[in-house]
């Protein structure tokens, strides 16, 4: 039986998009580029920060990607909260799953600050951890994973891994967990099975069931 069950954030929890999405033109802005549209803002979404800013400033400067940074965190503290919102069901699944006894984490390549913040704001009381980035190494790299488990004393054998994307899918495959795809996020199904995944949910309510057969 699965003892924790850790999400990713962005595309998988919370529709995040539209925020993120207002905060890629002002950084764009700032650099003298004009607006981009959601579907690239969508394309984008799942690298760390620095990933980021070096995907939508083109041929920035490596000393520069700091600064890029800065004001990135800036402009997302302005607006993160303005329409990210959980998806329909999200919250009675969490509750669901905690009434299992199941211990909920999230792991996101979100910086750390806003990810805990959401998680109190959003799912107040449901998330035993929050993690994101910044103090450990992004995702796909499985150290925040570890360190999610140490601190709810559980293994890997007793994890379900649950994202929305490539990155998440790599990373579950970089820990071992038992992996699902949602496929309501930022990716599509025809690009998951393209990917490789073998395990993917359609609905909330399948993703319960699916949690709680492993």
């Amino acid at each position: 039986m699965v003892k924790v069950a850790i999400f990713d954030l962005d595309g998988t929890l919370c529709n995040t998009l539209l925020d993120f999405h207002t905060t890629v033109n002002a950084v764009r802005k700032a650099y003298g580029f004009g607006e981009v549209s959601v579907e690239f803002a969508r394309e984008n979404i799942n690298g760390d920060v620095r990933q980021v800013i070096e995907a939508i400033i083109p041929n920035i400067a490596k000393d520069e990607v700091d600064n890029g940074v800065k004001i990135y965190k800036s402009e997302y503290a302005k607006c993160y909260m303005d329409q990210s919102k959980p998806y329909d069901g999200i919250v009675d699944m969490l509750k669901q799953l905690k009434a299992k006894g199941i211990k909920i984490a999230i792991f996101s390549n979100k910086l750390d600050e806003f990810v805990k913040n959401m998680s109190k704001k959003l799912f107040d009381g449901l998330i035993d951890y929050p993690l994101g980035a910044g103090i450990y190494a992004s995702k796909p790299n499985r150290d925040g994973v570890d360190v999610i488990l140490n601190s709810l004393g559980a293994t890997v054998e007793e994890t379900a891994y649950i994202g929305d994307s490539d990155v998440d899918f790599y990373t579950n495959r970089n820990c071992g967990t038992h992996g699902i795809q949602v496929t309501w996020g930022y990716r599509s199904r025809e690009y998951l099975e393209n990917l490789g995944c073998k395990v993917m949910v359609d609905t909330v309510d399948e993703l319960v069931k699916k949690i709680l057969e492993i």
